[in-house]
């Protein structure tokens, strides 16, 4: 439980730190991927850069000796698990995937191998928010789903073009290495130009849009 300024708000610590390396001949022989608490916020500082607004504020702290992460844990939200389970439909459907096509985008840009529905999280206002990025990033350059990105909201493509190196190691730097930073814009780069191919073939009128604001609550909301 977090208190402060007359606000309290429940958080979830996290201090996952596990790696898997590729055995060859029983000799180590390269990190394949890491779970790590610090990729959380590398990707919440990520997406405050781009102007998204959909990771949950998530910052470092040491508790009890132990280091890893504090994000605020949302409430009044359900799974997309859940949504589906439970049969829940989206009062605009259009503005939905459009959320979708963001977060598309996002999951190739950070490398989230780790993107399922139990990792996004429906607010009140049908608004989508990415958790569980501990699995993100690493050194490789490849697009995990590029096949995924069809549409792109219009703001989020002119801020993937404006991204500067420079502000992206002030800001990750002390949870990305350089090689990583490296592989974050070469995606970066694999992604625009797939965007741009789809803007030729198709023109803008049918790839970027602008997202629709929300109008209905979901039946889950609570006061």
């Amino acid at each position: 439980l977090l208190a402060g300024d007359g606000l309290r708000v429940n958080a979830v610590f996290k201090d996952i730190d596990i790696k898997e390396t590729k055995v060859r001949d029983g000799r180590k022989f390269y990190l394949e991927w890491r779970d790590w608490f610090g990729y959380d916020i590398a990707a919440y500082r990520i997406d405050r850069l781009l102007g998204l607004n959909r990771v949950p504020p998530v910052i470092q702290r040491k508790i009890k000796k132990r280091s890893g992460s504090v994000q605020i844990w949302l409430q009044g939200v359900i799974t997309d698990t859940v949504r589906r389970n439970e049969g829940f439909k989206p009062p605009n459907i259009g503005r939905f995937n459009q959320q979708k096509d963001i977060m598309n985008v996002f999951d190739n840009l950070v490398a989230n191998r780790d993107s399922n529905l139990g990792n996004r999280l429906i607010d009140a206002n049908w608004r989508l928010w990415f958790i569980d990025c501990s699995r993100c990033f690493g050194n490789s350059s490849d697009l995990l789903n590029p096949e995924s990105i069809t549409h792109c909201e219009r703001s989020l493509f002119d801020s993937l073009k404006a991204l500067q190196r420079s502000d992206v190691e002030e800001q990750v730097s002390s949870y990305l290495t350089g090689p990583e930073i490296k592989a974050l814009f070469a995606r970066r780069d694999k992604i625009v130009d797939h965007i741009q191919r789809l803007l030729d073939e198709w023109g803008e009128i049918h790839i970027l849009f602008d997202t629709i604001p929300p109008s209905e609550t979901a039946p889950w909301a609570t006061d």
